[in-house]
């Protein structure tokens, strides 16, 4: 299932930045409201800004995806509660699927995502049964600790202006992926569920690069929306992981060398030297160099995958103006096999494997054990930085010497 968002009105407006999904509920109990379609305007116009649109779905909505009935993503200012809609099921092509909205909140006290199915149709009162979180259906796509499906940086097969470039996300001449949208933009867009969503701003001087070349999708705020959504997912994202390594058993015999890492101590020389001799030899343990041949290795065969799902629809599209923005940096190597945050994520590979935590689903990839956290604006010991806070009223003061002594000494048998 696909993360959604929705907003509200019922006597007035609601504010956007207060929507949530308990203020979602509130307006279908207060609107009595029976169908998407009566939901739809409802939400303040504000919060409807903020959409992406997907024209390939691996979603449980896949079959009601179409290039001309694109999925709704809608995602407000801070992706912190996502909602989804799809086309009228019954309108056509008519597919035999429930008519329902998905949507995903981040609870900031639990630090999890929270995704939840209302289901419309026939005129049935979505809320007439409890609405369970992290239902199973969910659970299949998004994984036990639930997290959102979601391609790293930069480019998302599936979602108009798939390639982010330069500050914007494009569609270049030639492309299937173009012509769709072509379509969709002179036909449904302003029909249907479409015509609740705000209109585009204008693309400005600077987007796209070359006019020539390339089309910008843009909603109703953003000239960069897959990126922007990338970037606010990746850092809730963070967040989980943290909260997923903090509860580890193991996490306090750990926590000098985390701040080790967080403080910049840990080089790739230095790793081993936070560790008791032989610690990883004795403990059936990753070397760095393993962990470094697994990211780069791993890096590779995600590149592959994506790079052959984004060319699907994008044939035009240069090669290498696909390979370069994606952290990849090898001119000789066709799928890009030297990854650039490579080191950096060797160490959030090496602290999974010594605390024996399982890495599948740690990033937001559809593919499972991916270890891209990069993203526009923060490189992936973000992740690893994020911790400094959590651990300096215990360890800020100490030096990468003395943080070294502690992580030797925590992690002696």
């Amino acid at each position: 299932m696909r993360f959604l968002a929705v907003v509200f009105l019922w006597a007035g407006i609601a504010s956007a930045e207060s929507f949530n999904y308990q203020a979602l509920e509130k307006i279908i109990r207060d609107n009595d409201v029976r169908t998407v379609d009566d939901l739809l305007p409802l939400i303040p116009e504000e919060y409807r800004r903020f959409y992406l649109l997907m024209y390939e779905s691996r979603s449980a909505q896949a079959g009601n995806t179409f290039p001309s009935s694109p999925r709704v993503i809608l995602y407000g200012k801070d992706s912190t509660f996502m909602m989804t809609f799809t086309k009228d099921p019954k309108a056509p092509p008519a597919v035999d699927v429930a008519d329902n909205v998905e949507t995903m909140q981040w609870n900031a006290v639990t630090k999890k995502f929270e995704f939840r199915e209302l289901v419309f149709g026939e005129g049935k009162d979505p809320l007439e049964n409890p609405i369970v979180v992290n239902p199973i259906k969910c659970q299949a796509c998004h994984g036990k600790d639930p997290r959102p499906n979601w391609d790293p940086y930069n480019t998302w097969a599936g979602s108009y202006g798939s390639l982010s470039r330069l500050g914007c996300d494009t569609m270049q001449p030639g492309t299937e992926e173009l012509r769709k949208y072509q379509e969709f933009m002179s036909g449904n867009r302003h029909g249907d569920r479409y015509k609740h969503l705000p209109a585009e701003i204008p693309a400005g001087g600077s987007c796209p690069d070359d006019p020539e070349k390339e089309v910008t999708f843009r909603n109703g705020g953003h000239k960069d929306a897959n990126a922007v959504v990338t970037e606010q997912l990746t850092a809730l994202n963070h967040q989980r992981l943290r909260r997923i390594i903090t509860s580890s058993s193991r996490f306090a015999k750990f926590r000098p060398f985390i701040m080790a890492q967080a403080k910049g101590c840990v080089s790739r020389g230095s790793l081993e030297s936070f560790f008791p001799p032989g610690y990883a030899e004795a403990e059936g343990a990753m070397s760095y160099e393993a962990a470094l041949n697994d990211v780069i290795n791993t890096g590779r065969t995600d590149f592959a995958q994506r790079l052959a799902s984004f060319l699907r629809n994008n044939k035009g599209s240069a090669h290498q103006s696909i390979r370069q923005p994606i952290n990849f940096h090898d001119p000789d190597d066709a799928l890009g096999g030297q990854f650039s945050h490579r080191f950096e994520v060797a160490q959030i590979r090496i602290l999974a494997d010594r605390m024996r935590l399982s890495t599948n689903r740690w990033t937001l990839a559809v593919s499972d054990g991916q270890y891209d956290f990069a993203t526009p604006n923060a490189m992936p010991s973000a992740l690893l930085r994020g911790f400094h806070e959590q651990l300096k009223g215990e360890l800020g003061d100490k030096s990468c010497e003395q943080l070294r002594e502690l992580s030797v000494t925590a992690l002696t048998p």
